[in-house]
């Protein structure tokens, strides 16, 4: 009997020291942190015990794929009245106040990053109008934004902690309006956020009318993605992006470009952009890509990373041309092909790519990965891969190829040397 209370007092003992250690913040969090995707789990935990409840629902709130949950919490008068308000006239007639935002605010503040799409992204911006010297989500880190109504002189759209912002055209949500303010969110963002770090700019880019390109005060800016994926932005669009961003330190600039789009908007002006780039990330057809690192000024750009949109070869030696004449050497390549069609021999095509890829080769690049998906690549000649096995460029420091099979996904050739 001695034995067994003994027992039972020693996993009493060990159950009371499980308990105190979750009392240990670092250790709570810890915790809490692994279960971010489980949200039963979080909300019974912040329910359990008033200790936890603080840390569980911040995790629980930090992560917001939608305006939806705050719309409960918005006092009831503005909710009633905020879904057609879309002026700034509307706007200024429904104050509310400020004690009455107090759960609202209770939970805005736990929030750290918030996608916004259509009607969510308005509400965003209409919140912002009605409480102009109120950030609305506090310590927000990121934020997936849509502009819809200029905000007015004086208000604070975005809060001093945000680091990473995308800027994104979803499409009309009410008549009066076709396309989104991109640039007049960029505007925004400089004026609210200089320490910005990271910027997205996805969809259908539009100028917003008499903005001009007078450089935004970005002095953290070090990370910039133009990424009109499935919309034709406006002749020019990248020439202007790069004109408003002409002054920000960006260090890694990626370029997804729909294909043959106009970048520039006097193809002419070679007046040279991104002067601090070191990593140049481009997917887009030859030609497109050869007139991004045409106009790429730095003389940091040491890796370009390439993806060619179209399976032709046209414009593919003028672009490594292109870089083979780059002042300073890039000194690391990587680029995907295909899927490549060709009538050729598939053993000509890859002594083709090996051809036009010696002018950036010997032009001082260190690093080489190339990546071929093709048709009939199963077809290459054992003389071609004995060539890429044995070694075509011995200076270069890694040297990687693999060719894969179109129609069966098989790898065909796969070389690593290093």
């Amino acid at each position: 009997m001695a034995c067994a209370t003994s027992a039972l007092e020693e996993l009493g003992n060990k159950k009371k020291d499980f308990c105190h250690a979750l009392y240990i913040t670092e250790i709570l969090r810890l915790i809490l942190d692994n279960l971010i995707d489980d949200k039963r789990c979080l909300f019974r935990i912040a329910v359990s015990c008033k200790a936890f409840s603080d840390p569980a629902l911040d995790i629980l709130w930090a992560f917001m794929p939608s305006f939806d949950p705050f719309i409960l919490l918005v006092p009831e008068n503005v909710r009633q009245n905020l879904g057609p308000a879309y002026t700034l006239e509307v706007l200024s007639h429904m104050q509310c106040p400020e004690e009455e935002w107090r759960v609202f605010d209770s939970y805005a503040r736990r929030v750290r990053y918030l996608a916004f799409g259509g009607n969510t992204s308005l509400a965003y911006q209409q919140l912002g109008i009605l409480r102009p010297n109120c950030v609305v989500f506090p310590h927000l880190k990121a934020l997936e934004f849509s502009m819809y109504i200029d905000p007015g002189p004086g208000t604070l759209m975005f809060p001093s902690s945000l680091r990473t912002l995308t800027i994104c055209n979803v499409g009309s949500i009410f008549p009066c309006k076709s396309h989104s303010y991109t640039e007049l969110a960029l505007r925004q963002a400089a004026q609210d956020v200089p320490l910005l770090e990271n910027l997205e700019i996805t969809g259908t880019y539009d100028l917003y009318p008499g903005g001009g390109l007078h450089p935004l005060p970005f002095q953290a800016l070090h990370t910039v993605k133009f990424s009109p994926y499935f919309d034709q932005p406006q002749p020019g669009a990248f020439d202007n992006v790069s004109h408003l961003l002409s002054t920000a330190p960006v260090r890694f600039l990626t370029v997804h470009a729909s294909m043959y789009f106009q970048l520039f908007v006097n193809p002419n002006d070679k007046t040279s952009m991104f002067l601090n780039v070191k990593v140049l990330d481009i997917s887009a057809d030859p030609r497109t890509a050869s007139d991004i690192v045409s106009r790429v000024g730095s003389p940091h750009l040491h890796t370009v990373i390439f993806k060619s949109l179209t399976g032709s070869r046209s414009g593919l030696g003028e672009f490594f041309c292109v870089l083979a004449q780059r002042p300073v050497p890039i000194r690391s390549l990587e680029v995907t092909l295909g899927p490549v069609v060709t009538t050729r021999e598939a053993s000509a095509c890859v002594r083709t790519y090996l051809r036009i890829l010696e002018p950036v080769v010997s032009a001082g690049l260190e690093r080489l990965t190339v990546n071929i998906a093709m048709k009939r690549a199963s077809r290459v000649r054992s003389s071609v891969w004995k060539r890429l096995d044995e070694g075509c460029w011995p200076a270069l420091e890694h040297f990687e190829w693999n060719l894969a099979d179109v129609d069966t996904g098989d790898s065909v050739i796969s070389v690593i040397q290093s």
